[in-house]
């Protein structure tokens, strides 16, 4: 008997495959009246007396793998509701031996359809579980599902109180019975309580005000990982993704501030340089931006990136006030620096090299033209040659090569 390893924490996304492996039951008529591939190769390896539910869930759990199949990359977590769904069958129709056939992978069933890309490795992710860890999942399941609809409800705002008290009271009620056996929480089932309690503590400033709600218990010794868990969730949304408005505010308030800075600085800064530091600040927001909607990396590194950048940004204006050094220099300087210390990628690079070639060139034929009207003070012409030879020389910079 085949047994296979589950991750509780994996519990909190089987709503999402839930609904897909409902959709198909939901639909399930059209399976009999249909020329879909799938469907004529369940009805022709349906035999009696097992026939009508067989066609049934062979159609469902292809249609189910199929669909899967084409959403690249490889998931196996629609895998393991799939093998909760038919364990937890199992459990309540003991008597249905289809159950069992397909979680100890009876060869003589051929109940998949070999023609479903990657349908070898999803039935290799079938087996039977332990009546105790199915016992396991539905708690968590359950604890989810009342998570789910607390927190829909609660975001959507049209739900009297009374009646997301009562999704609170089922919570707390399901949670403080699983967590009894938790003295020694330092195992995945217990962890994966742990983090729901986590995240419906968020929600105290409301759960208090419900009558008959139970106090969530607390179990000696978790503080620490409660810790470690809101530092995971940090800025994240409370069902535990990122919220894009929230995203999108940080953003703002952290543009606002450069905008002021900016203007503190216009009155100090020439329009080039202005332009030159615009670049350098808004495209790295830009792109850590990007990074954040699509990797998840969290809020405080970007304010840790902005506030690097503004700090650099403070030191290269003050040396340029006490130290007097050129502009174009300063700038110049700071972008090798700045290389040479691999904070700053090919691309960023390249525009800001761009954009500094741009108004050194002009600069150039600027200085070219007074260089020929024959500046009287060597002083002002010691100068102008001095630039030329710095636009001169970043016109033809070249990137230095990396070495890891």
């Amino acid at each position: 008997m085949a047994m296979i390893l589950t991750k509780y924490d994996h519990v909190k996304t089987f709503p999402t495959y839930a609904s897909k492996f409902k959709e198909l039951d939901i639909f399930s008529d059209i399976k009999f009246v249909t020329n879909d591939p799938i469907v004529k190769t369940c009805k022709e390896k349906a035999k009696q007396p097992e026939g009508f539910f067989f066609i049934d869930l062979c159609t469902r759990l292809n249609k189910y793998f199929d669909y899967f199949s084409t959403l690249k990359p490889l998931d196996s977590k629609h895998c393991e509701y799939i093998n909760f769904w038919l364990n937890d069958k199992l459990k309540s129709y003991n008597e249905l031996n289809l159950y069992r056939r397909i979680l100890n992978h009876d060869i003589s069933l051929d109940i998949f359809d070999t023609r479903i890309e990657d349908i070898l490795k999803y039935k290799s992710k079938l087996g039977v579980l332990s009546n105790d860890v199915v016992e396991k999942i539905n708690i968590l399941n359950k604890l989810n599902e009342q998570y789910l609809f607390f927190l829909t409800k609660k975001e959507i705002g049209r739900t009297v109180d009374s009646e997301l008290c009562e999704h609170a009271k089922k919570f707390a009620e399901i949670y403080n019975k699983a967590i009894d056996e938790c003295s020694n929480y330092n195992n995945k089932y217990c962890k994966a309580l742990i983090e729901f309690k986590v995240k419906y503590d968020k929600h105290n400033g409301f759960t208090r005000t419900c009558p008959n709600v139970q106090d969530l218990t607390i179990i000696p010794g978790t503080r620490n990982y409660e810790l470690e868990i809101l530092r995971r969730y940090a800025s994240l949304h409370g069902d535990g993704t990122y919220s894009v408005t929230d995203v999108l505010k940080t953003l703002g308030k952290i543009l606002g501030g450069a905008v002021v800075l900016f203007l503190i600085m216009k009155t100090f800064l020439s329009m080039k340089i202005m332009i030159i530091i615009l670049v350098m600040v808004v495209i790295p927001i830009m792109k850590t931006m990007i990074v954040i909607v699509v990797m998840e990396i969290m809020i405080v590194i970007l304010i840790m990136i902005i506030t690097m950048i503004i700090v650099i940004m403070m030191i290269i204006t003050i040396m340029m006030k006490i130290m007097g050094i050129r502009y174009t220099m300063s700038i110049h300087i700071t972008m090798i620096a700045i290389n040479q210390c691999h904070i700053m990628d090919d691309i960023t690079f390249s525009i800001i090299l761009h954009v500094m070639m741009n108004i050194c060139t002009t600069e150039i034929k600027q200085y070219s033209e007074l260089v020929n009207n024959v500046i009287k003070s060597n002083y002002n012409y010691i100068k102008v040659e001095k630039k030329i030879y710095i636009c001169t020389k970043l016109v033809s910079y070249k990137k230095p090569p990396t070495y890891s």
